[in-house]
Parts: C-alpha cells; sequence; structure tokens
C-alpha cells in the first residue's frame, strides 16, 4: 500500500492522498525543522519514522541537503525572534 500512496482519482488532475503518505510527508518536516533548529538528536527518530511511512532514501537526502545549505548560509530557524514582547492570547 505504501508504493500506492498517491492514487490518480477520476478526474486525472486531482490526486487521492492516504494517511501514510500525510505522514511521511509530516515526518520529513518535522526532520527539517529539527535539523534547522539543530535538534540533532531527535533526527535518527524521524528518520526512522519517515521511512516507515514510506520516505526513500533519496527524500531523506534532500532533505537533510537542504538543511545543511541553510545552516550553512546562515538561514537558521530564527522566523519572528525579533518579536519577543508579542502579547499572546
Amino acid at each position: 500500500m505504501k508504493e500506492n500512496a498517491i492514487l490518480k482519482s477520476k478526474n486525472k488532475n486531482k490526486k487521492s492522498v492516504f494517511p501514510d503518505e500525510a505522514s511521511k510527508v509530516t515526518n520529513l518536516l518535522r526532520l527539517k525543522d529539527s535539523l534547522l533548529r539543530q535538534e540533532f538528536e531527535q533526527s535518527a527518530e524521524l528518520i526512522e519514522l519517515a521511512r516507515s511511512f514510506g520516505a526513500s532514501n533519496k527524500e531523506v537526502k534532500t532533505v537533510i541537503n537542504e538543511s545543511i545549505r541553510r545552516l550553512k548560509n546562515g538561514l537558521r530557524y530564527e522566523a519572528n525572534q525579533s518579536r519577543t514582547n508579542r502579547s499572546r492570547f
């Protein structure tokens, strides 16, 4: 079933996404986030989770390489850090 995670529906332009595909993408995004936050302890577990939902080695390597590139270029996970005095609801 993991190989068929995305199937074309009756309309050829639309695709149906099964929960395995959504879980794979979610775990790849969590991996990317943890790498950008430099929380490397979680990376191995997130890689295994993504692979268990069907992520290929190429997809995992792409996420890792993109994160390394962003860290080298100084594009760390620093979104909205200047807004520390924001009131919260």
